[in-house]
C-alpha cells in the first residue's frame, strides 16, 4: 500500500506559501515575498495589505495575488501569532466598541431630552438635489421596522425556542441536551419570569426537571434556577491577528433568545430578507460591476449596536421584551462590567437584530435617494446597495455609531465581495484559507481537495503549477476519486491516478473512502430528550445508520469501499 500523509506540518504550509508566491512572480507577490523574508509573513501581510484590484489586468492575475494575500492570513500557527497576542487584540477591539457605544448612547440620549438639532445635519444629496438628513432616515427606518415586525406576539416569539450546541454562561460547548434541560438553569433576573412561563406550559419538561409528573397548576421552585446578572466574556479564534470576542449567555436566556431570533427571521422574510441563505448577497456581488452596486462591510458591527439605538428604532413592545432577554453586564476577568452595547455576539438574536436594523436603514436610504428600483441585499452586516446611495448610507451608519471596514468595503472598481464570495469583473476569485493545523488523514484530504478545487475554479485545471507548490510531497495512498465539487471521502485526482479505480456504467465508480463514525449519543435523562422531541419534532432525529448527527466528538475513522454515481463527477485534469 502506498504511504499516506497523515499530517501536514505547519512549516510545510509556510514553505509552500513562499513557493507559491515565487511561482506567481507578480509585482505584488514579489513585494510580499521580500517583506516576508525581512519581517516574517505575519507582519508582511499587514504591512503590504491586499493587492490593488485596479492594477490587475484580468481576473486570473488578481485571483493569484488575492490567494497569496489570503491563504495563511487566518492560519493560527503562523509564526509570530500567539494565543495571548490574539486575545489582547480582541480585548482591545471589544473595549473600543464599548467606547463607541457609550458615545452613541450619550448622543442619542439628547433626543429624549428634546435636543434634536443634530438630526438636521446633512448626510447626502439625492439626485434631485434634496438634502437627506438623519431625521428623515431614522423616521423612515422606524416605520419600516414597525411594519416588518408587526404587533409583538409572546406566544409566537417563544414557540420557536430551542437549544443550540454552543457554550453558555455555565456550560461548555457540546453539553448534552438533557443536562441543559434538567440541571439548575442559569438565567438573568428579568428573563426568569419568561422562562417560568415557558416551563409552566411544558408539562413534559417540567416532569423531567422534578422527576415526577405534575398534576394540576405548578411552578418550579427557585432552587431550579441559578440567577446570574452577567453573561461570560470569552474569545474564539478569528484569524492570525485577533480572536473574536463573544458573550456566552446564561443557559435559560440562550434558550429564549433562539425563539425570538427565529421570530424576527420569519418577519424579515416577509420583507424579502431571507436569513437562511446568503445567496442573494453573493449573486448581487457578482453583478455589482455591471449593475453599479457597492458592497459594504462594517467593523465589529454586532458589538457596536448601542442600547439607545435599539430603543430609538424598535417598537416599544418589542424593545421591552428584548431588554428582558439581554444581558446587562458581562463577566470579564472577574469583574461584572455594564454593557453599553445592546447585545453581544453570542446572544442568539443579535444576528437577526442587526440584519433588521441594517435592512431598515439601507432601504430607507435607497428610497430617499430615489433608487428604490435598484436591488439591495442584507445578511448581517454584509450590505449591498447602489453606488450612488452608498455614501449616504455610510454617513447614517457613522452617525449611529458604526464604522465601515475599509478593507472589505468596495464602492467602485472591478472587485467586490459579500458573504464570503469574491468577484473580479463578475468572475469568481474567492480564495481558500488555511485556518487550522492539518492533523489527521481526513483533514489532509480536505486540505488537498480544497486547494485542488480552488485551482480548478480559478485556472481551469486542478494541476496548475502554482497549486503544486502548496501540495508537494503530499502522498495520497489508495484513497482517490475523480474530480467533484463537493464531498471529501477521498483525494480528488486526475485520470492518470485512477487506473486502479473500478468503473461500472450502471453503478459509477468503486472508490476507497474514509468516513468518520460517531458513537450513539448517550443522554443522561431520556425523559428530557422525549420532552424536547415533543416540543420540536424536527430535531434530534438520528441518522439512518443510528449515529447521532451532532455529538461534539471526533468519532473514529473507518476505511470502506463505496460506489459513487458518475453523475457527481466532472471530467477535469
Amino acid at each position: 500500500m502506498t504511504h499516506c500523509t497523515v499530517d501536514v506540518h505547519k512549516d510545510a504550509i509556510i514553505t509552500g506559501w513562499y513557493d507559491f508566491c515565487r511561482s506567481v512572480n507578480s509585482l505584488y507577490t514579489r513585494a510580499l515575498l521580500n517583506s516576508s523574508l525581512r519581517m516574517g509573513p505575519l507582519r508582511a501581510l499587514k504591512f503590504e495589505g491586499p493587492p490593488d484590484a485596479r492594477l490587475s489586468p484580468d481576473a486570473s492575475s488578481y485571483a493569484l495575488d488575492w490567494q497569496a494575500y489570503n491563504y495563511i492570513r487566518k492560519f493560527s500557527d503562523l509564526p509570530g501569532s500567539t494565543p495571548q497576542s490574539r486575545r489582547e487584540a480582541a480585548l482591545s477591539s471589544w473595549s473600543a466598541a464599548e467606547l463607541a457605544c457609550f458615545h452613541t448612547n450619550e448622543r442619542l440620549k439628547r433626543l429624549h431630552s428634546g435636543d434634536c438639532t443634530f438630526l438636521g445635519d446633512p448626510i447626502g444629496l439625492s439626485p434631485s438635489g434634496s438634502i437627506i438628513t438623519p431625521a428623515a432616515v431614522i423616521i423612515a427606518a422606524q416605520r419600516k421596522i414597525e411594519s416588518c415586525l408587526g404587533p409583538f406576539n409572546k406566544k409566537k416569539a417563544l414557540s420557536g425556542c430551542r437549544w443550540s450546541n454552543g457554550a453558555t454562561m455555565d456550560l461548555r460547548r457540546g453539553t448534552p441536551l438533557s443536562k441543559k434541560m434538567t440541571n439548575v438553569i442559569s438565567v438573568t433576573p428579568y428573563a426568569l419570569p419568561i422562562l417560568r412561563w415557558v416551563l409552566r406550559r411544558d408539562i413534559h419538561w417540567s416532569a423531567s426537571v422534578v422527576g415526577c409528573e405534575p398534576v394540576g397548576p405548578m411552578s418550579l421552585l427557585g432552587d431550579c434556577f441559578d440567577i446570574q446578572r452577567s453573561n461570560r466574556f470569552l474569545t474564539v479564534p478569528k484569524n492570525a491577528y485577533t480572536d473574536r470576542s463573544i458573550g456566552a449567555e446564561c443557559t435559560g436566556n440562550a434558550f429564549l433568545q433562539q425563539g425570538v431570533g427565529i421570530y424576527i427571521r420569519s418577519r424579515l422574510k416577509r420583507c424579502g430578507i431571507d436569513l437562511k441563505s446568503n445567496l442573494r448577497s453573493q449573486e448581487l456581488a457578482q453583478c455589482a460591476f455591471n449593475l453599479s452596486l457597492a458592497t459594504i462591510d462594517l467593523e465589529s458591527a454586532s458589538d457596536t449596536i448601542s442600547f439607545q439605538l435599539v430603543k430609538l428604532l424598535l417598537p416599544q413592545s418589542w424593545f421591552d421584551f428584548l431588554c428582558k432577554l439581554r444581558s446587562t453586564h458581562t463577566l470579564k476577568d472577574g469583574q461584572h462590567i455594564k454593557l453599553e452595547k445592546f447585545s453581544s455576539m453570542g446572544c442568539a438574536f443579535t444576528f437577526e437584530l442587526e440584519s433588521l436594523i441594517f435592512w431598515a436603514l439601507t432601504s430607507s436610504i435607497n428610497d430617499a435617494m430615489s433608487f428604490g428600483n435598484l436591488p439591495i441585499a442584507i445578511f448581517g452586516d454584509d450590505i449591498v446597495i447602489s453606488q450612488g446611495a452608498a455614501p449616504a448610507l455610510i454617513g447614517i451608519l457613522r452617525f449611529l455609531g458604526f464604522k465601515t471596514n475599509l478593507q472589505k468595503t468596495f464602492l467602485d472598481g472591478p472587485f467586490y465581495e459579500s458573504c464570503g464570495k469574491h468577484y473580479f469583473l463578475g468572475e469568481d476569485v474567492t480564495p481558500c484559507y488555511q485556518v487550522n493545523p492539518v492533523k489527521g488523514l481526513d483533514e489532509v484530504i480536505r486540505y488537498h481537495n480544497r486547494l485542488r478545487r480552488w485551482s480548478a475554479r480559478v485556472t481551469g485545471g486542478m494541476f496548475s503549477k502554482h497549486i503544486k507548490q502548496l501540495l508537494k510531497d503530499l502522498q495520497k495512498g489508495p484513497f482517490v476519486m475523480p474530480f467533484c465539487w463537493e464531498g471529501d471521502p477521498a483525494f480528488i485526482a486526475g485520470s492518470s491516478e485512477l487506473t486502479d479505480v473500478r468503473f461500472c456504467p450502471n453503478r459509477g465508480y468503486l472508490i476507497t473512502t474514509l468516513v468518520r463514525r460517531f458513537p450513539l449519543e448517550q443522554e443522561d435523562d431520556e425523559s428530557a430528550v422525549y420532552a424536547y422531541k415533543l416540543r420540536r419534532p424536527g430535531f434530534l432525529n438520528v441518522s439512518p445508520l443510528g449515529y447521532a448527527g451532532n455529538t461534539g466528538l471526533r468519532g473514529k475513522l473507518i476505511r470502506q469501499n463505496a460506489w459513487i454515481s458518475r453523475d457527481a463527477f466532472v471530467k477535469l485534469n
